[in-house]
């Protein structure tokens, strides 16, 4: 496990290590802007790549063992895990003229 990514990161990777990957259809949500810098660093470390999902989605898939960080994450205390809790998607407003 490197520490060139951030505890964000980290704790994304962790949740990966179990769901394998994520996937934004962009219809009703999107990655918040924090999973999506998250995201960011792991396709750039080599442990996530983005793949585009129909017309507009994304999914982002684990393509290495994530385990590590998992038992990393598992070992923080509580207080570690609730500084690094975010949500990882949000709602797109869609805006009808009339």
């Amino acid at each position: 496990m490197g520490g060139a990514i951030s505890n964000d990161a980290k704790a994304l990777a962790a949740i990966l290590a179990i769901v394998n990957n994520f996937t934004y259809k962009m219809k009703e949500a999107r990655p918040s802007e924090r999973a999506e810098n998250a995201f960011a660093e792991l396709v750039a470390a080599g442990l996530v790549r983005k793949m585009k999902h129909g017309r507009k989605g994304v999914s982002y898939q684990r393509i290495v063992d994530c385990s590590e960080y998992e038992k990393w994450y598992r070992r923080k205390p509580r207080a570690f895990k609730e500084k690094h809790s975010f949500p990882l998607a949000e709602p797109i407003n869609i805006t009808v003229f009339p």
